[in-house]
């Protein structure tokens, strides 16, 4: 099946669909966690408003801040694993 990522990268509309599609949610979480860590980084270049978000999300996703970054993950169409996933692939370092 074709999807979004398949070139090894995500564009910002890409990333918006991700989001936004349970099903591609689906299929991206099945990745090796490596691979999904690969993509993430390759679609968010140092310094792009997509690496500064997964840098907030993961800053605040483990602490007391929690509460208040889920119901901003929320309205962009991410549940609380979800979140939680993208943390962990946007941390990775294999």
């Amino acid at each position: 099946m074709k999807y979004p990522w398949n070139n090894g990268t995500l564009s910002e509309d890409d990333v918006a669909k991700l989001l936004k599609d349970e099903k591609l949610k689906k299929a991206f979480r099945k990745l090796p966690i490596e691979k999904q860590s690969s993509i993430l980084h390759a679609s968010a270049p140092e310094g792009s408003d997509t690496a500064k978000d997964l840098n907030q999300l993961t800053r605040y996703i483990g602490g007391w801040f929690r509460k208040k970054v889920l119901r901003e993950a929320a309205k962009i169409g991410l549940s609380e694993t979800d979140a939680d996933h993208i943390a962990e692939a946007w941390r990775f370092e294999g």
